[in-house]
């Protein structure tokens, strides 16, 4: 009895429920005063349509605007960074160029002194040799 009795109570609403809403519709689709109130309400549905329509084509631009700025900051650091880059590049490759031709210069004074010392004590044998051949 109390499964009836609780499907009663279900037919009942739903009976409800249809009745109150064939009587908004009748209001607002009948009456002159519902006809006003349906026309105020498309109008202000209309209004909130366009005015969100025009919150996300700005919030759209704004983001887009943020976007762009962000890329060409990215693009100004990816830029300074690659500068400072090449300029240590550049001045590690001067000093190391510079290394090189000290290294050189002192290979190269080092071979010439070399070869003068060489010069000299050749000069010494050969007056040796020639003093011993002589005498």
């Amino acid at each position: 009895m109390s499964n009836n009795n609780n499907n009663n109570g279900n037919w009942w609403a739903l009976a409800f429920g249809l009745a109150a809403g064939g009587a908004a519709a009748y209001y607002l689709t009948q009456t002159a005063e519902g006809k006003k109130m349906a026309k105020k309400a498309k109008k202000k549905y209309t209004k909130l349509e366009k005015e969100a329509r025009k919150a996300l084509k700005e919030q759209s631009a704004t983001i887009s605007t943020k976007a762009v700025e962000a890329a060409d900051t990215a693009k100004t650091w990816a830029d300074e960074a690659t500068t400072i880059a090449k300029e240590k590049v550049a001045a590690y490759t001067s000093k190391a160029e510079n290394l090189v031709e000290d290294t050189q210069s002192s290979f190269e004074k080092g071979i010439e002194k070399a070869r003068r010392t060489l010069d000299a004590k050749t000069d010494k044998i050969e007056k040796v040799v020639n003093n011993a051949h002589l005498s």
